[in-house]
């Protein structure tokens, strides 16, 4: 069924659990974007050293925790609630136990009582009001609780996501106790919208990453001003240390790692799978079409299909992204390229998944959406021959960017409507049933006058907006090939740019932009 597909990537979450629409299991967790702002933001705290949980509503102890105390991490807003009461809420009592470093919250009478009576506990009156369970607001959330009483996790644990309730559950070291209260949704959310944010140049060339990745996603929310549901990345499958595998998440750096860091900062992770040596240039016969088709690199494969399936969370794969194109080692002309061996190729990967049960993974088909006028007219340009088949694809995605001056890449300065208006009217005609993801847009700045560029923006969003078969978009906020000496196609300064600044009314552009898009 096509909606569960849907509703199982383009998973919308706040911290850890991810959906779209409705039609799955994942639907009931799904806060839609409000259009306006209902109570005040929820913050969420996670001590690795306390293996506890911190939720508050005071921006003052929120600033103090992330300034000041480390043993504290920021994980973002968890929800939404009233700072005083209002009309059919009811407050949430607050305690602290300086014998487990913990806090516990409840709604009910008895248990305050009963916790006040304890002297391990200290009552700190109430945090803020909330709305108890069959008394809710239909557009409320639940909030979930959970108990642990391991040595090592003591104490409770409140998501407003069922899937992380679940994976709290089957880790061993949670028992859920059901819906706490109710709060409302992070306004914040979009789910349509993604950036890419690639991880210095660990996952492709092989160098050092950075370790806050996740801390990176979570200040991009909140630079940007609304909560990106997919974080793409680039990685090669060999760079300069070896063959790159998904790993496991305890793998520090590995692909699963990151996917994970995506994950646990609210947003599904996309992976540009890239069969070649990241740190190679274009000419790599090691990685020729027929070499993957014919199992050069099975057991590879394989084991990264075994990683991802333990791994057990929604993980979208972009494999062999822009084979229109001729610079990639999979693309047209190199390595004896043909548009029947991408396909064989490209179904090869997918069926030693299928051999693996694994069930998270997504398939992504993204090419650019022209050729270059080298290979335009050749059967490398022609999309119906290179696409693998509906039973081998989940998504259809699509690179659209204004090179601006750069003729190499493009026909010159172009809007977002006149690059896709065709991509989308075929793929539309050829494959109805196949949701499209804008896997890579953006726009160089090329000289030209900041105006130019924030109108390019504003209708970009406004054509994005009359597409609706338009599942998610992944901004390009980076320079090009993640080399500040490249085509700049960055709205916000991002996370490793200190030293190029971006004229703060592109920022506001992209904001202004990305809010009217996501209500």
């Amino acid at each position: 069924d096509e909606m569960i597909k849907i509703s199982r990537i383009l998973l919308c979450l706040n911290l850890m659990a991810i959906t779209l629409l409705v039609g799955s299991g994942y639907a009931s967790t799904f806060p839609h974007a409000e259009s306006s702002v209902k109570g005040s933001p929820v913050y969420r705290f996670w001590s690795e050293n306390f293996k506890h949980q911190f939720l508050t509503i005071s921006e003052k102890e929120k600033n103090n925790l992330i300034i000041n105390d480390k043993n504290w991490r920021y994980d973002g807003i968890a929800y939404y609630a009233h700072p005083t009461a209002t009309v059919g809420t009811t407050p949430l009592y607050r305690f602290w136990s300086s014998v487990f470093k913990g806090h516990f919250y409840t709604t009910s009478e008895v248990e305050k009582e009963r916790t006040e009576q304890n002297p391990e506990w200290r009552y700190e009156g109430v945090a803020y009001y909330v709305y108890k369970k069959g008394d809710a607001p239909a557009d409320t959330v639940p909030v979930y609780r959970l108990w642990s009483d391991k040595n090592h996790f003591g104490g409770h644990f409140y998501t407003t996501f069922v899937a992380e309730q679940n994976a709290l559950s089957a880790s061993g070291n949670y028992r859920i106790e059901g819906i706490a209260f109710h709060g409302y949704a992070n306004p914040l959310m979009c789910k349509k919208a993604g950036t890419m944010m690639q991880p210095y140049q660990d996952s492709w060339t092989g160098g050092p990453p950075f370790d806050d990745y996740k801390q990176g996603i979570l200040e991009y929310h909140e630079t940007t001003e609304k909560h990106h549901n997919i974080v793409m990345f680039f990685s090669a499958w060999e760079n300069a240390g070896g063959m790159y595998g998904f790993g496991t998440p305890g793998q520090d750096y590995k692909a699963g790692w990151l996917a994970n860091q995506i994950y646990e900062a609210g947003a599904t992770p996309m992976i540009t799978w890239a069969p070649r040596n990241g740190a190679g240039g274009v000419d790599q016969p090691d990685y020729s079409l027929d070499n993957i088709s014919n199992g050069m690199y099975d057991s590879y494969i394989r084991q990264y299909a075994r990683d991802v399936k333990h791994w057990g969370k929604p993980v979208i794969l972009r494999i062999g992204h822009e084979m229109n194109v001729d610079f990639f080692p999979w693309s047209c002309p190199k390595n004896d390229f043909k548009p029947e061996k991408f396909v064989q190729a490209f179904r090869h990967i997918r069926t030693i998944f299928r051999e693996e049960n694994v069930s998270n993974a997504y398939f992504m088909w993204s090419p650019n959406y022209a050729s270059p006028p080298a290979i335009v007219g050749t059967p490398c340009s022609d999309l119906a021959q290179l696409y693998p088949g509906d039973e081998y694809v989940d998504y259809i995605g699509v690179s659209a960017y204004n090179w601006g001056s750069d003729l190499s890449k493009g026909p010159g300065w172009r809007d977002l409507s006149s690059a896709l208006e065709g991509f989308l009217n075929q793929m539309a005609t050829e494959h109805p049933d196949k949701p499209v993801i804008i896997a890579e847009f953006g726009t160089v700045k090329d000289d030209e006058p900041t105006a130019t560029i924030v109108e390019w923006i504003r209708t970009a969003f406004h054509y994005l907006a009359t597409r609706g078969t338009v599942a998610a978009f992944v901004y390009f906020d980076d320079f090009a090939y993640h080399n500040s000496s490249a085509a700049d196609f960055r709205v916000t300064r991002g996370h490793d740019w200190d030293n190029f600044p971006v004229d703060s009314q592109i920022t506001d552009a992209y904001k202004d932009a990305i809010r009217a898009y996501c209500k």
